[in-house]
């Protein structure tokens, strides 16, 4: 007898990035909470000693999870490097976002787990933590003490107002800038000033094309198990995938980017614009990894933003693989 199964329902935002909740409040009042006195740079030292933790980085319109601790941990305005066996983390020093620690509700599916909120409450970055790790962490800090977030809240920021200054330096600094100064202009203001930028570059730097055209090119690059990077940003930090892409699915709006060891989700519904891009990419050498020779090259990128002009992801060459075939792809794509 054939045995009958139920249609599976469309999964909801959470469940896409591991179940793990969406704001601080929401982590309050599942577990209790500590804060801790780390700077979000400061998250390398302790990241590098995890083995096989799941790492997750994720913002309004898309998320990047793998299974590892960090590897290639460097700080902007540092050569950028990747790693094709763990996670690659990219940090930015930054006062409006905060760490903080919950050892979990196991009732609840919420592991014991760092975590990273920006200024509105909202988690971008999470690295699951095990009773051992945390011990060593936790030293010297009272865990009695529950956090509040309106008791240490900064004084809030108009993110309206986009000042001129990056939007001069990034444009005078286009073409000698490498693909490291150009992700930490993702991270820094989550790519507002940057988002500004484009339009003041000439087409053969900067272009607009279709979103569409985005799941169009992700079907192309996991049906053929082509090599590429997907870099996501978040509360001071980005996460960077450099992986063959081995399956896309795609459940309403939203695109599930299987890869070997990482699984990047995005909603299309939130991507506003898609940008293609030209500029120097890696300056660690062909053969990528965490060292090798200057060398300067140019690669295409894909760019993403949401309707508040905040970078959602980039799209870019990964070192692992032909750089040649995949501007040749990105070239392609139709220019609006």
């Amino acid at each position: 007898m054939r045995q009958l199964t139920c249609p599976q329902p469309i999964p909801s935002i959470q469940s896409l990035n591991g179940g793990l909740p969406l704001s601080f409040d929401e982590v309050c009042q599942l577990a209790h909470v500590v804060e801790i006195p780390f700077e979000v740079s400061s998250l390398g030292a302790f990241g590098m000693h995890l083995g096989s933790s799941r790492v997750t980085t994720r913002n309004e319109g898309s998320s990047l999870q793998g299974r590892s601790g960090y590897d290639c941990f460097q700080l902007s305005g540092s050569r950028w490097t990747a790693s094709a066996r763990k996670v690659s983390i990219r940090a930015h020093e930054s006062d409006r976002a905060r760490i903080f620690y919950t050892s979990g509700d196991s009732q609840n599916g919420l592991p014991s787990c760092l975590f990273v909120a920006a200024q509105d409450g909202g988690i971008g970055h999470w690295i699951d933590v095990s009773e051992e790790d945390a011990t060593s962490l936790l030293v010297g800090i009272d865990t009695t003490k529950s956090s509040s977030w309106e008791a240490s809240l900064k004084t809030q920021v108009q993110e309206k107002v986009i000042p001129l200054q990056p939007i001069r330096e990034l444009l005078s600094r286009w073409h000698e800038n490498d693909l490291g100064k150009h992700l930490d202009s993702m991270i820094q203001d989550r790519g507002r000033s940057r988002r500004r930028s484009l339009k003041s570059l000439d087409k053969e730097q900067a272009c607009q094309t279709s979103r569409s055209y985005v799941e169009k090119l992700l079907g192309y690059l996991c049906h053929r198990k082509l090599h590429f990077c997907f870099s996501v940003p978040a509360c001071g930090v980005l996460q960077t995938a450099c992986s063959a892409g081995i399956d896309l699915r795609i459940v309403g709006s939203r695109l599930i980017c299987e890869m070997a060891s990482d699984t990047f989700t995005l909603d299309l519904d939130l991507v506003a614009s898609a940008g293609i891009t030209r500029h120097l990419t890696w300056a660690n050498g062909p053969t990528g990894g965490c060292g090798g020779s200057t060398i300067n090259r140019f690669c295409s990128a894909i760019e993403l933003y949401d309707k508040e002009g905040r970078s959602i992801a980039m799209l870019h060459s990964s070192p692992w693989a032909p750089e040649a075939e995949w501007n040749r792809l990105v070239d392609v794509l139709p220019r609006l």
